[in-house]
């Protein structure tokens, strides 16, 4: 089966959304509640560049060949454009080295888009639901988010 860069970036997303659930479920449910109404999930979750960058790292192929494979599947410069961190693995500007790069970059960037997309809040608004988490703003004049029926 050929892995393409979209592939690689549902994997991350996977992961991402493992992680999250994996520290949700360590966390008060009034906590949990009160982040994701105020839209600051990712610093309750401990959600930073550190975790953002080691699933990137695990994700992106160490391999020549699958590395040029997700490069030929690509739409794009994954193989051409020099890579803002400059080549990975020995630093060396090899083909496969600029590729490796650009594709962690291109992981990168699309799992801080995830994080803020409405995907990511209905994910975790999804486990609110699924674990009875009331995501109440509170008082008569405010309209809630989701009541606990």
């Amino acid at each position: 089966m050929e892995t393409t860069l979209k592939d690689l970036i549902e994997e991350c997303e996977d992961q991402l959304d493992e992680y999250a659930l994996e520290r949700l479920d360590e966390c008060d449910p009034d906590d949990i509640a009160e982040a994701v109404m105020n839209e600051e999930t990712n610093d309750l979750i401990e959600l930073d560049s550190d975790i953002i960058h080691e699933i990137a790292d695990g994700t992106t192929p160490v391999y020549h060949s699958d590395l040029l494979e997700v490069a030929m599947s690509s739409i794009g410069s994954i193989a051409t454009v020099e890579p803002e961190l400059g080549p990975a693995f020995d630093g060396r500007p090899t083909p496969t080295n600029i590729i490796a790069a650009n594709i962690y970059e291109a992981l990168c960037e699309a799992m801080w888009e995830y994080v803020g997309s409405a995907e990511w809040k209905d994910h975790l608004i999804k486990y609110c639901d699924t674990n009875e988490i009331v995501l109440d703003v509170g008082g008569p004049a405010h309209v809630n988010i989701k009541e606990k029926k």
